[in-house]
């Protein structure tokens, strides 16, 4: 699931000068549900309740040669035209709020997102 995600981090270190990932790992923690009776009453009290937690690792298999096509998907996307609002689709009307915040109370998507001739994106007037 964090595959993607710790490969880029891999590539960004190594472009950046931070050296070069000879492993990836996702560490992560859980909480303990072995909790035997003699352990409560450390875990419990009038006001508060303690949860513990054990810490795992996961290998993560090393592959950047992914991420140029993923990047060219993502920059496909984000080039392409904004999709139509769905009729009571609550993410469009949130998405449609939070515009309307940024363009001084206008309403709707189009031309939220232009292009320049440099590919500088830029709010729409």
């Amino acid at each position: 699931m964090y595959e993607t995600q710790l490969n880029v981090y891999g590539v960004i270190a190594k472009r950046t000068g931070l050296g070069i990932a000879r492993s990836l790992w996702l560490a992560y923690y859980e909480p303990s549900t072995e909790v035997g009776m003699d352990q409560l009453a450390g875990l419990v009290n009038d006001d508060s309740l303690s949860m513990r937690f054990v810490p795992k690792l996961i290998p993560v298999a090393i592959k950047p040669e992914v991420i140029p096509e993923l990047l060219a998907k993502a920059r496909d996307i984000f080039d392409g035209a904004m999709p139509e609002s769905a009729e009571g689709c609550r993410d469009c009307v949130l998405l449609e709020k939070l515009v309307s915040t940024f363009t001084n109370g206008k309403t709707g998507l189009a031309g939220l997102k232009t292009r320049s001739k440099t590919g500088a994106v830029r709010r729409a007037e």
